[in-house]
């Protein structure tokens, strides 16, 4: 879990930056460079999620075209 989560918890992560935006949120997995870090936009930082996989290098949620997020 990054180290300078606040209120993010039963979050589990492989990999470089990987989730490294989440200030809040809980049982997550996240797996590759930078998983989940950022939003669809590619520049806002991720700070909120709950029960979510990413898998993949740079894995963004609600990007367009749709990227597998489970």
């Amino acid at each position: 879990v990054p180290s300078h989560d606040t209120a993010a918890c039963q979050n589990t992560v492989l990999g470089a930056n990987a989730l490294s935006g989440l200030t809040t949120g809980h049982q997550n997995i996240a797996i590759g460079y930078s998983a989940g870090r950022y939003l669809s936009n590619g520049s806002t930082l991720n700070n909120h999620s709950e029960n979510s996989i990413y898998i993949g290098l740079t894995l963004n949620p609600n990007k367009q075209p749709p990227q597998m997020k489970l």
